[in-house]
């Protein structure tokens, strides 16, 4: 993500955090650990491994957005 760039805007339902115009979603499980995920053809597919840090799921998924087929 760009260090200069406002932060992306959240909307949280239940235990998911979306950012919706990007396409993401993390999802928190009852490990709690948050699973990323990005929307393709209208659904949602976990898009990197999970970890216990929020930022780093958010990272992971961006980056996933940023290189397709690389989870």
């Amino acid at each position: 993500m760009d260090d200069t760039a406002a932060p992306p805007r959240l909307q949280s339902w239940r235990n998911r955090l979306t950012v919706d115009h990007a396409g993401l979603q993390l999802r928190l499980g009852p490990d709690a650990h948050w699973y990323p995920y990005t929307r393709e053809n209208g659904e949602w597919w976990p898009c990197a491994p999970c970890t216990p840090d929020p930022v780093a799921a958010l990272t992971a998924a961006w980056d996933s957005r940023q290189s397709p087929g690389v989870a």
